[in-house]
């Protein structure tokens, strides 16, 4: 009812009182607002880091996924390789063998026709006696094989 008086300092009083009043309820709404307007940013840069996150675990996963494919492509290239060598020196080592045997048997039956032509049975040499030795071992019979050769 101070309001409606003439008197200006009453007037002047409520109406500061009044601006006053507004002013601060502007303030509280722009604090409030201040305040969501900030929580909403708070939240848009998680969900930002978030994904920053998600994408850098991403990429560091697909960069361990394609290091551990790799070292194992070269492991297993590697184990190929080894794998190569061992059966080419399995190969040389028997062909190396089989010619050995092959020398040895040659010679021996050399030595052994030899001795067969000159009738001279007692001069044969130690590779004649190895296919004399070899004949007496194989499966079939012995007079079959000194008639074979």
């Amino acid at each position: 009812m101070l309001l409606y008086r003439n008197d200006t300092s009453t007037r002047i009083s409520c109406e500061k009182t009044i601006v006053v009043k507004l002013v601060v309820v502007v303030v509280v709404v722009v604090v409030k607002v201040a305040v969501v307007v900030v929580i909403k940013v708070v939240v848009v840069v998680k969900v930002v880091v978030l994904v920053v996150v998600a994408v850098v675990v991403v990429v560091e996963v697909v960069i361990v996924v394609l290091v551990v494919a790799v070292v194992l492509v070269v492991v297993m290239v590697v184990v190929v390789v080894v794998e190569v060598v061992v059966v080419v020196n399995l190969v040389v080592v028997v062909v190396v063998v089989v010619v050995v045997v092959v020398v040895v048997v040659v010679a021996a039956a050399l030595g052994y026709f030899r001795a067969k032509e000159k009738n001279d049975i007692d001069s044969l040499d130690l590779n004649s006696l190895f296919l004399l030795f070899l004949i007496s071992i194989l499966p079939f019979r012995r007079q079959n094989c000194l008639t074979f050769l």
